[in-house]
């Protein structure tokens, strides 16, 4: 019974499991940053999803990042910055 019962839960997950595309993106941080209420406008700059593909790294302008899921069973913001811009340091 227990099997049966985690079978059903698993196929059920995948099968709501959908993609985010960049399109649901650049509207989820547009709707993110007016619900900021912030005093300084900010535009989108960029949008990556090439260097991590679970994640839309957004570069906004005058400065600052969001970095978006790219799958919809997860938190949609995972992290923010208004203030300082996003720097990967490979090694």
């Amino acid at each position: 019974m227990f099997k049966y019962i985690c079978s059903i839960i698993v196929l059920f997950s995948i099968s709501v499991m959908s993609p985010v595309d960049i399109a649901d993106a650049e509207i989820l941080v547009n709707r993110f940053i007016s619900n900021k209420n912030l005093n300084e406008s900010f535009q989108i700059q960029s949008i990556d999803n090439q260097s991590y593909e679970n994640l839309f790294i957004i570069e906004l302008s005058p400065e600052g990042f969001i970095i978006i899921s790219s799958d919809n069973r997860s938190r949609p913001i995972l992290g923010y910055s208004f203030n300082n811009n996003i720097e990967f340091i490979c090694s």
